[in-house]
């Protein structure tokens, strides 16, 4: 039995903003193989190509407040990669802290979002795009190295069924975040997929590059990056290997 309560759209403007503008239960997953205005953080425009791609949005309404979405980010990416082992689309592993690639080559964004009420949070939104179907031809504007999983394994792979595996592994991964010593086990996840730990990073912040080595990712999802003998937080920002 699936942890969510599952809604199937036919065509949305972005599955995130469906979730803001509308109400439902706790744990509701709105997804759609054709989003219209799909969008990635700090407004960066996301291609949805019509019933070629996946794109899918979480609600939470949390009883306290989230501060920190970076262990929802880590089991909605964790998920996928899993999946992509499965079905065949091999080398992929997680950006810190939303991005998913095989190789040097994006397949996915994670976007997450907040709803307050004063001082109270009342909905957490965490959406995914995947590029499932998408052609080298469609990518071609993407203005950065993209993938999808037809073009890895040659051929189109069904979207119903992607998406019926992929829920399967989200029921999975936030079942396990959510019970005993959950963090800790998507942490042991999430740092096995990121590749990034002892890894040599440029971190870009506000327009300022810095470089240094990943030294951990800690309790609370923030990356430790060591700079000239210093242990820095990295708790946002785009952070790529050297």
């Amino acid at each position: 039995m699936s942890l969510f309560n599952i809604v199937y759209l036919e065509e949305v403007d972005s599955t995130n903003s469906f979730l803001k503008q509308n109400e439902f239960e706790d744990k509701t997953i709105v997804y759609s193989f054709n989003q219209t205005t799909g969008r990635g953080r700090e407004n960066r425009k996301w291609f949805c190509f019509e019933n070629k791609n996946l794109a899918l949005s979480i609600l939470f309404k949390p009883k306290k407040s989230i501060l920190n979405f970076n262990w929802y980010i880590a089991c909605i990416s964790v998920a996928l990669v899993e999946l992509f082992d499965e079905i065949g689309v091999h080398n992929s592993w997680i950006k810190w802290p939303n991005d998913i690639y095989i190789n040097d080559e994006k397949i996915s964004g994670v976007l997450a979002e907040s709803i307050w009420k004063t001082t109270k949070m009342e909905k957490l939104i965490v959406g995914i795009g995947v590029n499932v179907n998408s052609t080298k031809e469609d990518l071609s504007g993407v203005g950065k190295k993209a993938t999808s999983v037809s073009m890895i394994l040659g051929k189109d792979f069904d979207l119903k069924k992607f998406s019926e595996l992929y829920l399967d592994k989200l029921s999975k991964y936030f079942t396990i975040f959510f019970g005993y010593d959950g963090i800790k086990k998507i942490k042991k996840e999430w740092v096995k997929y990121s590749k990034i730990i002892g890894k040599k990073v440029e971190w870009i912040m506000n327009g300022e590059v810095k470089s240094g080595e990943v030294f951990d990712i800690d309790e609370d999802g923030i990356l430790k990056l060591k700079i000239d003998e210093q242990i820095i937080d990295v708790l946002a920002g785009d952070v790529n290997l050297i």
